[in-house]
């Protein structure tokens, strides 16, 4: 080796040692290893002649280096021992078994709360996905889209038509699996229809918020996965005070919004449309939860199987993993629904029927005036065919929930000021009617006058096509009733309600002040019940409309030719100087 290699003495740098372990190598373990068999054979005859050369002492050396002996019991059971050790995996159920001991079922609850739980713990992942693409639907389609149209449009068609499809895409595919995963579970717990399996040919109604038809199956999977979490924070509220040393951190939280409990613990309670990803419990069987990382295994000879765990230490992990930043998900407004219910299109008071008179109360409403009307809808000002209005009405929906939620605006600032400041209104202005209606002299404190007003267009080119159920004739008598009802003098309206309880007398609807179907000086008059004919049912709602506007047109074309022709000085009297209009 001296020949070939310098001495070790003699290396100085890190590059000289590698380079003389890189030669030694090449000059004396290669040509070795290269024919191993060969090298073998040899060794054992350079044994054989030391054996002969050296006696007991080579014996030694051999039974040292021999390892073509053969290996019997008695070599297993003193040998292998010091060398290999019989393990197995650590995993969740080899957890479960030392756990379930006496001794530490009560010294550490939160885990007994967690083993508890832990199969359904790791079903609620599946939550954000869902919630994270509803949330998109609902914010690109509110108010925007029909009812029949959702029952139509696929999910893929939704996708190819934005512009992000690529990330709608991935957000779809993660919202399709967690559907998938989590359906069938579901239909264990809840009685529904035919199962649905979603795919991109589904329409796209399976992903918004609705307490009937399809919504019933999104809503169910909601109510079961928010379930789970809800739960299993209730068990951890009620382990008792200074019980577990894991959850101090839980006690020194404070929150005006906290979750109502005997508890000395603090976990916030909170709507799922406002809750982050770190708000839900994301845990994985698959990585144990930090379990593995405090467990070890026996080193004691024939122990290998044994794992001491530190459960205080897991304890803590857990703790934090399940419930730093966790929240007790509520309902939205006092209803059964996880998530704000979906807006459709021409469907703003059916859903809010109260909306109107939310906003009257945070922004004191007039009505607009006599000398801004021309300027609103005039036919040089508006298009006045029925898409055209629809499209202007679904604008002032989004405008009028809007207002609802963001309250504190100012009556005397005008509409299109307020539409401005606010980023999420800034697609309003793309319908070139609704940007013009806007340019209009209109305030906030004009808004829901002006809502009433397309609303009312709206109404007369659609009436024709109300169900047939609300089409039920009304008597000569009912008719007299009527117009007994209407004070042509002081123009005041009539407003017919359109319900579904077809067998109900529509008074109850009509005079309802919750539901604000009379403008404030009519509804401030006494005994309004009193005087609306109680003969009418729902069912007969649209004749009874169809009569009013009759008796409207007849008396606006009598009052035109009664000044036309200057008869009857004296003024005129309805009963005696008109007939009905014949029906």
């Amino acid at each position: 080796m001296a020949e070939v290699l310098p001495p070790a003495s003699m290396l100085r740098t890190l590059v000289e040692c590698e380079d003389w372990e890189t030669q030694f190598v090449r000059y004396y373990v290669s040509p070795l290893v290269r024919k191993f068999t060969e090298t073998v054979t040899s060794f054992r005859a350079e044994l054989v002649t030391m054996v002969a050369n050296q006696g007991n002492y080579a014996n030694t050396i051999e039974s040292e280096v021999d390892q073509t002996s053969v290996i019997d019991n008695e070599y297993r059971l003193s040998k292998l021992p010091q060398l290999w050790r019989k393990i197995d995996y650590i995993n969740f159920s080899s957890f479960l078994a030392y756990y379930d001991l006496a001794k530490y079922q009560t010294k550490y609850p939160f885990l007994e709360i967690f083993i508890k739980h832990s199969e359904q713990l790791e079903i609620i992942k599946n939550l954000w996905p869902i919630v994270q693409f509803i949330k998109i639907l609902s914010s690109r389609l509110s108010y925007r889209i029909s009812r029949k149209d959702a029952e139509i449009i696929t999910f893929d068609q939704f996708i190819y038509k934005e512009v992000d499809k690529a990330d709608l895409n991935k957000m779809f595919k993660r919202f399709e699996k967690s559907w998938n995963a989590i359906i069938d579970k579901v239909y264990q717990c809840h009685k529904l229809g035919e199962k649905q399996r979603m795919s991109r040919n589904m329409p796209i109604v399976l992903g918004l918020v609705e307490v009937n038809d399809f919504g019933i199956y999104l809503c169910a999977i909601l109510e079961y996965l928010i379930g789970i979490q809800n739960n299993f924070l209730l068990d951890v509220m009620n382990i008792p005070p200074d019980s577990c040393k894991a959850l101090r951190f839980l006690e020194k939280e404070t929150s005006t919004a906290t979750l109502i409990t005997p508890s000395q613990y603090s976990i916030r309670s909170l709507a799922l449309n406002q809750a982050r990803i770190d708000n839900i419990i994301m845990y994985d069987r698959e990585e144990l939860g930090g379990i593995h990382m405090f467990s070890q295994r026996n080193l004691g000879i024939g122990c290998g199987l044994d794992v001491i765990y530190d459960l205080q230490r897991i304890e803590v992990e857990l703790a934090r993993q399940l419930l730093f930043e966790k929240v007790y998900i509520d309902t939205v407004d006092e209803t059964s629904l996880y998530l704000p219910p979906f807006s459709y299109h021409m469907e703003l008071i059916q859903l809010s029927p109260h909306i109107l008179g939310d906003i009257t109360d945070l922004i004191p409403q007039e009505k607009i005036p006599t000398t801004n009307l021309p300027h609103v809808c005039q036919p040089s000002n508006m298009d006045k065919s029925l898409d055209n209005l629809s499209e202007i009405l679904s604008s002032l929906e989004i405008l009028l929930s809007f207002i609802k939620r963001t309250p504190g605006g100012n009556g005397e600032s005008f509409i299109k000021d307020y539409v401005n400041q606010w980023l999420k209104l800034s697609g309003l202005i793309e319908n070139h009617e609704f940007h013009d209606l806007l340019n209009r002299p209109l305030k906030l404190k004009h808004i829901v006058s002006l809502y009433e007003l397309i609303e009312g267009q709206v109404a007369n080119l659609t009436i024709e096509y109300i169900h047939v159920k609300y089409k039920e004739g009304i008597t000569p008598q009912q008719e007299d009733e009527i117009e007994n009802l209407i004070d042509f003098e002081s123009n005041k309206p009539a407003i017919i309600a359109n319900e579904k309880s077809v067998t109900d007398p529509l008074f109850l609807y009509i005079c309802d002040p919750s539901l604000h179907f009379w403008p404030p000086a009519i509804s401030e008059l006494e005994y309004l019940d009193e005087s609306f004919p109680d003969s009418l049912f729902v069912n007969q709602a649209f004749e009874a409309y169809k009569f009013v506007m009759d008796l409207i047109w007849f008396d606006k074309l009598y009052k035109n030719n009664h000044k036309n022709n200057n008869q009857d000085g004296n003024g005129y009297q309805r009963k005696s100087s008109k007939e009905k209009p014949k029906r």
